[in-house]
């Protein structure tokens, strides 16, 4: 029997989602039921994918075997009261809010539910993601199980444990914006060194995917891969050095640390709010 998903909320993760276990031939778009506050989101849910749009939450929460909540974190308690009387005891709750804890939603529902905590990243909507799934006791063997076979249908998947979730969201959650930066300058450089924009889009953005996949593939350490670049007195090493002694890995930590020490306040007003 086929899995129905269902969606409330569909912005981009949302999209990027869908859009992932779709092209993977993991669900048929008949299978998928969205809807959104935003009329222009449901049109665009149909029309492009060609998705159930027409549902509303109760219905989804109704129909959909993996229910996934896309909607900002401070919605989700009203969300969740709208439609959780009309679920079924099996239908599997994902959340994909960063700050929200299994805690805070379990307290949502005045009932026993299977929740799983989720943080996937973008790279899921060219099927290049990388989630980590955190089950309540609730779920059982297989119910995992197939939350690992939605989210792995469109990239990588890891079960953690909830107290790396900070981990999880500054290393890959948020990752891709920092990515995209460092993609964006290697652009501007190589056009200030003469090349057209799109040129330089192909060959920075076609580096950046080959180094990543080289440390995935090879299992060399990155910096064992980047001293394999750096020949003595070379063009490498002179942009390495300066790279160093700009402190470019010490910026990125940072940028990092700030990013954890902003989900751990969301986490920790998450908690306030279940507590009072």
């Amino acid at each position: 029997m086929a899995t129905k998903i269902g969606f409330i909320g569909y912005g981009n993760m949302a999209q990027a989602i869908a859009k992932g276990v779709v092209d993977a031939g993991f669900v048929k778009t008949s299978d998928v039921f969205v809807t959104d506050v935003d009329p222009e989101k449901k049109k665009l849910a149909r029309l492009k994918m060609g998705f159930m749009s027409t549902y509303t939450a109760k219905q989804i929460a109704w129909t959909a075997d993996v229910l996934i909540l896309a909607v900002k974190p401070h919605q989700y308690e009203e969300v969740i009261n709208d439609f959780k009387k009309k679920m079924h005891k099996n239908t599997i709750v994902v959340s994909i809010a960063a700050g929200l804890t299994i805690e805070t939603l379990e307290s949502y529902f005045d009932k026993p539910v299977k929740i799983v905590r989720t943080m996937p990243n973008t790279p899921a909507m060219v099927g290049e993601g990388m989630t980590a799934i955190i089950p309540n006791s609730n779920m059982e063997e297989a119910d995992t199980g197939l939350i690992q076979n939605i989210f792995s249908s469109f990239g990588k998947v890891e079960v953690v444990e909830e107290a790396l979730i900070d981990a999880v969201i500054v290393t890959s959650g948020s990752a891709p914006a920092y990515i995209y930066m460092m993609i964006e300058a290697m652009i501007e450089g190589g056009m200030n060194e003469g090349m057209t924009r799109y040129m330089a889009t192909r060959f920075a953005s076609q580096a950046v995917y080959g180094a990543a996949k080289m440390v995935i593939e090879t299992g060399i350490a990155p910096n064992d891969l980047c001293e394999a670049v750096c020949s003595p007195n070379g063009t490498t090493i002179e942009a390495v050095n300066y790279l160093n002694e700009n402190n470019f890995s010490g910026i990125v930590k940072s940028a990092m640390k700030a990013c954890a020490e902003r989900s751990h306040e969301i986490s920790e007003h998450s908690r306030e709010l279940t507590n009072n």
